[in-house]
């Protein structure tokens, strides 16, 4: 589908659309929001991207997964992943990531050879304590050198 395509089956969803700025602070959708609105900016691409789009039309199937929020103004990645991503990654998916790690998540833990043997920890930024959500542990075929 288009980005065209994809506004008008959002629309036809009953989603809102709403031109903010970029540093403006919108609280996430979750599937208690009693409001479905999209959000993008006036720049030229304006935050409207297809997997942006995509995600937000598919957020049932998303929450389904575990997952409790839909982040507006993400990397596409961070899209990407929320919708292909299994549910084990899914609940442990944070925003505000490099699009790097959204990347090594939604691959399933496939990693470069720089990042062999790496072990990659998810904080909950959120959390004042610190503690630690998840470790991904890579497989002890792909561990060199230790």
């Amino acid at each position: 589908m288009s980005n065209m395509e994809l506004l008008f089956a959002l629309m036809d969803s009953g989603w809102e659309e709403k031109c903010v700025q970029k540093s403006t602070r919108i609280p996430p959708f979750t599937a208690e929001s009693d409001k479905h609105v999209f959000y993008h900016t006036s720049s030229e691409t304006g935050g409207l991207h297809r997997f942006y789009l995509m995600a937000l039309l598919k957020s049932e199937d998303i929450f389904s997964k575990g997952v409790t929020s839909i982040h507006y103004f993400q990397s596409e990645e961070y899209y990407k992943t929320l919708i292909q991503c299994s549910e084990e990654i899914a609940m442990i998916l944070q925003p505000n990531r490099p699009a790097a790690e959204y990347k090594l998540l939604k691959d399933g833990g496939t990693t470069t050879h720089r990042q062999r043997g790496a072990v990659r920890m998810l904080l909950d930024d959120d959390d004042a304590d610190g503690s630690v959500l998840a470790a991904i542990l890579l497989p002890s075929d792909s561990v060199t050198g230790i």
